[in-house]
C-alpha cells in the first residue's frame, strides 16, 4: 500500500496549518480523507435577497455595494455593508470582525450565511453574518454555488473555506492510495459502492441518495472491521486462555436446591443451564445475563458461584454500591448458611484488623465466596484460586474496572448481569465475544416493572 503524506506536505498546508489540523486529529492525508463533515450546506437553490425570511438562518449571494465600519460602546468593531442582487438589497452586519474590512470592498461578490432579523433600533431587516466567503472568480463560484458544501468540525484558526480547499487537494492527489479491502462478491451482495467513490461523496455529496449510499458504505466498513477484530480476539482468547473446568453438580448444589422453598422459572432454569454448559469448558465463560428488575438474576448468580465452591475454588461478585454489596452479602449468608460456605464482604471502609483477616482468607487455600464493591479491585486484594467472577449492574462499571477484577484470577469464568445493557455490551453480544442469556419472565407474584417517558418541566 502506498504511503500517505504527512499532512504538512500536502499542497497548500505547511507547518502552521498542520499544527491546527493536528488538533482535529489529522496528521496524515489518510486522516483527512476520513475526516468527514459534521453537516452540509445545501447551496443548490440559493434564495434571492427579496425571498429571505425573518428569524431564519440562510445563505445568500450578492455584490457588496457600500461598506462602513463603526465602533460599539465597548469599542468593538461593527461592519455594515449593503449587499445587492437582481431582486433587491439587504444590510449585512459583522460584529467584531475588523479583519474583513480589507476584503469587503465595493464590487466584491460574496456568499454570506447568517440570521435574518429585524433591527429594532433602525426598523429594517438585516443579515447578521456568521460565515463569509469571498468569490473572486468563476471557478470559485462554480465550487461554492449550486452545490452541497461540507461543514467540518474545526478548531480556532481554521476556516471552512481553507479546509474545503485542502479537502479538494487531498481527494485529487491522495485518494488513489485508499485501497478497497472488500471482495467484489461482498460489495455486490451488499450493494456497496466503491470505497473511493464513497469517500469523495461524503466530502462533496451531489444528491441525497448518493450521500446515503456513501455513508452506508463507510458505516459497513466500520462494522465489518470491528467484527473481524472481535473475531480474531475471540479466536486468540479461545486458543490461548485456559479456564478451570468446573463441576456443575454435586452434594453442595443438591443441598442448596433442596433447601429452596420455591422452584425456578423457566427462564431461570434455561439461563442456569446455559451457564453450566460454559463452566464445563476450558474456554473461559464470557456471558451477559440480561433481565428486568425482579426477574431473579441473583439466584442465577448464586448457582454460578456455587459451581466454583463445588469445584473447591473461589467465586467473587462485585456490585457498584456498598448498599447493594451488603444486600448480596446478607442474602448469601441467609441462603447458604446450612452449607457452611465461607462468605466474605470487602468494602471501601474497613478496620485494619478486619481487612487483614479478609485478605488472609482470600490469599489462602480453599473455597469461599467474596462479595464486594470497587474495593475488590484494589491492588492489595489477591484472590487465590478465583475461578468465577460475577459483575452485577455491569453498566455502572468501566471497562478497565471490569478487567481489573478479571485479572484477579487466571482466566476466570465471567458473568455480567444487567437490566440496562450499555450500547458497547449490546454490540459485543451481537458481533463479538460476549454470549447472552435473556431472562424474559418474572417469578410468580412479582410485580412487572413499568417504563415511562417523562416530559421535561420547568419550575418558575
Amino acid at each position: 500500500m502506498s504511503d500517505f503524506l504527512a499532512i504538512q506536505f500536502v499542497k497548500g498546508v505547511g507547518p502552521q496549518l498542520a499544527q491546527r489540523l493536528e488538533k482535529c486529529g489529522i496528521r496524515t492525508s489518510k486522516d483527512f480523507l476520513y475526516f468527514f463533515p459534521r453537516s452540509y450546506d445545501d447551496r443548490r437553490f440559493l434564495p434571492k435577497i427579496k425571498d429571505l425570511t425573518i428569524n431564519n438562518t440562510q445563505l445568500c449571494y450578492g455584490v457588496v455595494y457600500s461598506v462602513l465600519e463603526s465602533k460599539t460602546k465597548n469599542r468593538k468593531s461593527l461592519i455594515t455593508a449593503l449587499i445587492k442582487d437582481q431582486s433587491g438589497q439587504i444590510e449585512a452586519v459583522w460584529f467584531n470582525q475588523s479583519f474583513l474590512l480589507k476584503k469587503l470592498t465595493p464590487g466584491v461578490r460574496v456568499l454570506l450565511k447568517g440570521k435574518i432579523e429585524r433591527n429594532s433600533f433602525k426598523g429594517h431587516v438585516q443579515l447578521s453574518v456568521s460565515e463569509t466567503e469571498i468569490i473572486r472568480n468563476q471557478d470559485e463560484y462554480r465550487q461554492s454555488v449550486g452545490v452541497v458544501m461540507p461543514i467540518y468540525n474545526l478548531v480556532n484558526g481554521l476556516t471552512q473555506q481553507v479546509v474545503r480547499k485542502i479537502s479538494r487537494t487531498v481527494l485529487s492527489q491522495e485518494l488513489h492510495k485508499c485501497h478497497d479491502i472488500l471482495p467484489e462478491k461482498i460489495k455486490k451482495e451488499m450493494q456497496l459502492m466503491p470505497l473511493q467513490d464513497a469517500i469523495t461523496l461524503l466530502h462533496f455529496p451531489k444528491t441525497i441518495d448518493a450521500f446515503k449510499g456513501a455513508r452506508y458504505r463507510i458505516v459497513f466498513d466500520e462494522f465489518f472491521l470491528f467484527q473481524i477484530t472481535l473475531g480474531l480476539k475471540k479466536v486468540k482468547h479461545k486458543a490461548e486462555l485456559r479456564a478451570d473446568i468446573l463441576r456443575v453438580s454435586g452434594p453442595i448444589m443438591t443441598a442448596y436446591l433442596n433447601s429452596l422453598s420455591y422452584t425456578y422459572t423457566e427462564a431461570q432454569s434455561r439461563c442456569i443451564e446455559e451457564i453450566k454448559q460454559d463452566l464445563q469448558k476450558e474456554k473461559p465463560m464470557n456471558r451477559i445475563l440480561q433481565g428486568d428488575v425482579g426477574a431473579g438474576k441473583t439466584e442465577v448468580a448464586i448457582n454460578t458461584l456455587l459451581c466454583a465452591i463445588e469445584s473447591g475454588k473461589k467465586g467473587a461478585i462485585m456490585a457498584p454500591t456498598q448498599i447493594l454489596a451488603e444486600q448480596h452479602f446478607y442474602k448469601f449468608q441467609r441462603y447458604l448458611a446450612p452449607l457452611d460456605i465461607p462468605i466474605l464482604l470487602v468494602k471501601g471502609k474497613m478496620k485494619k484488623k478486619e481487612k487483614e483477616a479478609v485478605l488472609e482468607k482470600l490469599n489462602g487455600e480453599g473455597p469461599l465466596i467474596v462479595v464486594g464493591t470497587h474495593a475488590l479491585i484494589e491492588d492489595d486484594i489477591v484472590i487465590n484460586g478465583l475461578s468465577v467472577a460475577v459483575i452485577d449492574e455491569q453498566h455502572r462499571f468501566g471497562v478497565m474496572q471490569r478487567m481489573k477484577l478479571y485479572s484477579k484470577g487466571t482466566a476466570p469464568h465471567c458473568l455480567y448481569m444487567t437490566a440496562t445493557p450499555i450500547p458497547r455490551s449490546f454490540m459485543l453480544t451481537c458481533f463479538g465475544d460476549l454470549d447472552k442469556s435473556i431472562m424474559d419472565m418474572l417469578p410468580p407474584g412479582r410485580i412487572p416493572p413499568k417504563t415511562y417517558f417523562a416530559k421535561p418541566f420547568h419550575v418558575n
